[in-house]
């Protein structure tokens, strides 16, 4: 959880939102991806092809992005799908764990170590910014509700679905994400790039689907 949550802002830093939430529903892919070598299974046929489908979606998104410049680089999209290949490595160490903890019991352990490993980096990060309120208020927000509580339902989710069809609820992500990105920040959206959007939707939920 760390490291991904680090790898997001200093991609965005040359990412736009949109383009950060759009490679984010790749990771139904990368997680079926990481499952099969994870558990030595080859995929069947199907679930092969869904695959490239969604890699295909995911380098619409990204090649036209890297290549127009103002919206993201290729040092920005690798570490996107650094974080996206930790998520899936994530899942696959925590499930074993499921079988021993509760959802709630193994997310508040998996917290206390993203908090030790993030600390130094927020101290730090302390000293190079001015103290708000507004912005306390937001990352009060954005940790309880979007870390906290979405994570322990994650976890439920996991354990009664398994790795690869709990990606469902990051369907949902590249849509959401263009939107506020365009919303909020004026951000640009190529329409290759929104193409590769409904393509890697259609590889997920292909993905997602159980094997005949």
């Amino acid at each position: 959880m760390a490291f991904p949550f680090l790898l997001y802002p200093l991609a965005e830093e040359s990412v736009s939102s949109a383009i950060t939430g759009m490679m984010n529903g790749g990771l139904p892919v990368v997680v079926t991806v990481v499952t099969a070598i994870w558990v030595r299974n080859v995929p069947s046929p199907r679930r092969i092809l869904a695959v490239l489908v969604g890699f295909s979606g995911i380098a619409l998104i990204a090649v036209p992005s890297i290549r127009e410049g103002s919206t993201a680089d290729a040092k920005g999209i690798s570490l996107l799908l650094l974080a996206l290949l930790s998520y899936a490595v994530a899942i696959n160490l925590a499930r074993p764990l499921q079988a021993i903890y509760s959802p709630a019991t193994l997310m508040l352990h998996v917290e206390l170590v993203a908090l030790a490993m993030s600390l130094p980096f927020g101290l730090w990060g302390i000293t190079q910014s001015t103290f708000a309120w507004p912005a306390l208020g937001a990352l009060a927000l954005l940790g309880v509700l979007g870390t906290g509580f979405a994570f322990v339902l994650f976890a439920l989710l996991t354990k009664r679905t398994g790795a690869v069809r709990s990606m469902i609820p990051t369907y949902f992500t590249p849509i959401v994400g263009a939107i506020l990105g365009k919303a909020f920040n004026n951000e640009p959206l190529l329409w290759i790039s929104v193409v590769g959007m409904m393509i890697v939707i259609i590889g997920a939920w292909l993905t997602s689907l159980p094997d005949a």
